[in-house]
């Protein structure tokens, strides 16, 4: 009877830890791609995030002032951004191809910890997705859960976009700025 009780209450730990978590990496399927992270940066404040946030976008972005589309002071910033040759696309013939992504990007702020959502992004001058696909819709992917031929690496390139864009701000919020004095 105790191990059954022991078995129960596993079972509940298990459950309730994996509800409550948040991803980490951003995760791209045939249920679409994971709508945000939330990143931990301990022992920042929401007002160092906040401004490091705005920092950052200026100092990655060429016109920050275009980029920046919305701002509420220590709560969240949203920009814009487009990442030249990034997404993984191959042609009828097995030719690999590499296509612009363009995003929408709300950055939302909390002591400790940050929320990069992802609000929309688009494939831009895909020849494929000129004859009626989305590869932001779940359309790509069988029934299976595989993607289709042709977007067989793209899940795995916009992944990867959003989570270097993820880590470029990560280390630029905890990078100490005293050692940056010379």
């Amino acid at each position: 009877m105790n191990m059954k009780k022991n078995f129960i209450l596993f079972i509940l730990i298990f459950i309730t830890s994996n509800c409550f978590s948040q991803e980490k990496k951003f995760i791209y399927d045939k249920n679409g791609l994971t709508p945000f992270v939330v990143t931990d940066v301990d022992n920042k404040s929401l007002k160092e995030i906040y401004q490091k946030s705005v920092n950052w976008i200026k100092e990655t972005y060429k016109n920050p002032d275009i980029v920046i589309k919305a701002q509420i002071e220590d709560e969240s910033i949203r920009f814009e951004g487009i990442s030249n040759k990034v997404a993984v696309v191959y042609d009828g013939f097995g030719g690999k191809g590499f296509y612009d992504v363009k995003y929408s990007i709300k950055i939302s702020v909390k002591d400790h910890k940050y929320k990069f959502e992802i609000i929309e992004f688009e494939l831009l001058n895909c020849p494929i997705k000129k004859n009626g696909w989305n590869p932001s819709d779940k359309s790509f992917f069988k029934e299976d859960g595989s993607p289709r031929k042709p977007w067989k690496d793209y899940p795995k390139s916009i992944e990867t976009l959003f989570d270097e864009l993820n880590n470029s701000l990560k280390n630029y919020i905890i990078k100490d700025s005293k050692k940056d004095n010379w």
